[in-house]
């Protein structure tokens, strides 16, 4: 889940409007393993803001009306989420904002399914659940700082035809929100992890636990700033989420923006967390495993991944993978993944260029290759005809995989004046062989 630039853009003036307001706040920049904007406010404790049910209140009436767009009208996409050969998601962004996509041919065809928003509401957070279900977290975020801002979450049963909003609730003191990260176990029963605007000296975030049909959030953990004190029903820090069960689950979170990402488990839902350490390869003694994701899943479940790289490397060596081994409960290290990837970020799921379509199968895209796995990452081959950058300019946004057969790659490129152009290919024979299905015209997003 990358943060758009769009989003950014707004995140970066509401930390101005914010630092006017209450004094000094640590200077925001980017970082090479992290995605988004942040913003710090001063010190307080914000156990008032435990358990928050929110009631549903109706149907919100459909943008657009589900009218299809073309490549000229799509924007640049983001995020591509695809469940089977024909069905799918997209996230798109341009000038005029943020939309939600759908396809029901495979990418041929783009509908636009995003609800009716204000101006000033901002998606902060989407899950995709499954060919005809996902959810929204949206926040207005408007000029006027000190409003009160309700973190309202929607979610659409049928494609996107109509949506609901299920919850809303004040984040403490109407604070604006980064990111949200969904983790649902069902479609409307999991957990969210809330990221408030912050600086890069801290992590802040709220866990939160979603049950009754999706309507009803409760927090289970905290941890608003770095130097809030210590309490037992803590995060250690806000950051990335898996659960496995209800009950089961790891957090992926650092110190500080720049500090190193390390992971914790929890085995009561979110409640208390410990460290789990992860085992270093000899060739790596000495180094510390800074994850680039949460852990993630092949399309058909059976087997749960890591990918990290050790400190002091990025974007000059391979990434490393763990596996977990649910016979001893531990993670272990599967081995490198083949060729170098320039500069890692740190994603909320699976990172961009790896994807699992069973325990053994899965593919990785490298600066110019695409490579393939038979045996759960333990040893990686080129795939002969594999896809190739398509310009000098072009960045991976995402490979995506629904069979040892299907799979789709998005890359994004960058030809002048500050626009963007996303392309959209598909492949049937496993990697082979490439189709284009999608070129969006040149856009500018900020």
């Amino acid at each position: 889940m990358k943060p758009s630039r769009w989003i950014n853009g707004i995140a970066t003036a509401v930390l101005a409007l914010w630092t006017a307001a209450i004094g000094s706040v640590p200077a925001v920049a980017a970082a090479a393993h992290r995605t988004a904007p942040a913003m710090a406010s001063s010190k307080r404790s914000y156990s008032s803001a435990a358990s928050q049910v929110g009631a549903s209140t109706g149907h919100v009436t459909q943008d657009n009306d589900s009218v299809p767009v073309t490549g000229q009208s799509v924007g640049v996409i983001e995020n591509l989420h695809m469940f089977s050969a024909q069905d799918g998601w997209a996230f798109a962004v341009a000038n005029s904002g943020a939309r939600l996509l759908r396809t029901v041919d495979g990418g041929k065809q783009w509908t636009v399914v995003s609800p009716l928003l204000a101006k000033s509401d901002v998606i902060v957070g989407r899950a995709f659940i499954n060919s005809n279900a996902a959810w929204l977290a949206v926040q207005s975020q408007p000029v006027n700082f000190f409003a009160a801002r309700p973190l309202r979450f929607l979610r659409t049963q049928n494609g996107g035809r109509t949506w609901q909003t299920v919850s809303s609730f004040t984040l403490p003191n109407g604070v604006p929100v980064q990111s949200v990260q969904f983790d649902l176990i069902t479609p409307t029963a999991g957990f969210v992890m809330v990221q408030p605007q912050h600086g890069m000296g801290s992590e802040p975030g709220l866990l939160y636990a979603v049950s009754g049909a999706g309507k009803r959030f409760s927090l289970r953990s905290e941890n608003l700033y770095a130097y809030a004190p210590a309490k037992a029903s803590s995060l250690p820090n806000g950051g990335s989420i898996y659960f496995s069960s209800l009950r089961v689950g790891w957090l992926v979170a650092a110190d500080c923006t720049t500090c190193t990402e390390r992971l914790y488990e929890t085995a009561n839902g979110g409640k208390n967390w410990r460290r789990i350490p992860l085992p270093v390869p000899r060739s790596d003694r000495g180094r510390t495993p800074n994850l680039l994701s949460a852990p993630f899943s092949p399309v058909t479940g059976g087997a749960l991944y890591l990918a990290a790289f050790m400190d002091g490397n990025i974007g000059l060596n391979s990434s490393a993978l763990y596996r977990y081994d649910s016979a001893t409960h531990r993670w272990l290290y599967d081995g490198v993944l083949p060729d170098n990837y320039g500069s890692l970020q740190m994603m909320a799921s699976r990172p961009p260029y790896v994807d699992f379509t069973s325990a053994a199968n899965g593919y990785v895209m490298g600066t110019n290759r695409l490579y393939e796995t038979v045996n759960g990452g333990r040893n990686w081959s080129p795939v002969p005809g594999g896809p190739q950058k398509t310009t000098a300019t072009a960045d991976l946004q995402e490979i995506d995989f629904v069979s040892k057969q299907t799979g789709w790659i998005l890359w994004n490129t960058h030809p002048a004046n500050g626009k963007d152009v996303s392309l959209l290919y598909e492949s049937v024979d496993g990697g082979h062989s490439w189709k284009l299905m999608l070129r969006t015209v040149p856009t500018a997003i900020i």
